[in-house]
């Protein structure tokens, strides 16, 4: 998109001119920063985690960088934070950590919408957990459109789960720019 100059801008409705920032916004950031969040009350594992996603240079090459965080409401800031500075995140969530909210919590909040932030169905979201009964697993994939990965991980199954997510991802994003392309 070509950027407008100082004087055509200046000419423009108040209308036109939140439009263009919008769009012009919503295409420059669509997918432009990523963050991996990973959630886990364990260190050994988020250090794992981390490293295993390295190994493969998934991560530098898609320019990724990271957040870690011990409890469900950290990896909630971290998921708001990463939205707010139009940075697409991609959580890998332990269920249970500790006291607070659980990783289901996290995910639930991030597909239904909590606290002003809307339903988000393109955030990647990877459950790492020993914790859930296979009736849980099932359940969870097709109530909140997550993948699974069994503690501890295997290197294939954690890279193999982000790709698919972060492709799911990708698939709505696209047909959300298609959708706001046929209303503008």
């Amino acid at each position: 998109m070509k950027p407008v100059t100082m004087s055509k801008l200046n000419k423009m409705s108040k209308l036109n001119k939140y439009l263009y920032n919008l769009d012009h916004n919503i295409i420059s950031n669509w997918g432009h920063m990523k963050r991996i969040i990973i959630a886990d009350d364990e260190r050994f594992l988020r250090d794992l985690a981390r490293t295993i996603l390295e190994k493969k240079e998934y991560t530098d090459k898609r320019g990724f960088t990271y957040i870690e965080t011990d409890t469900g409401e950290g990896a909630w800031e971290a998921y708001v934070k990463a939205l707010d500075r139009s940075i697409d995140p991609v959580m890998i969530l332990d269920n249970r950590m500790g006291n607070g909210i659980t990783g289901r919590e996290v995910a639930e909040r991030i597909r239904k919408g909590y606290d002003n932030m809307p339903p988000d169905s393109k955030t990647p979201i990877i459950f790492c957990s020993s914790s859930f009964r296979p009736e849980e697993i099932e359940e969870i994939r097709e109530e909140l459109d997550v993948d699974y990965v069994e503690k501890p991980y295997r290197l294939e199954d954690l890279v193999s789960a982000v790709e698919r997510q972060i492709e799911r991802g990708e698939k709505i994003k696209s047909r959300t720019m298609q959708d706001y392309q046929l209303i503008k």
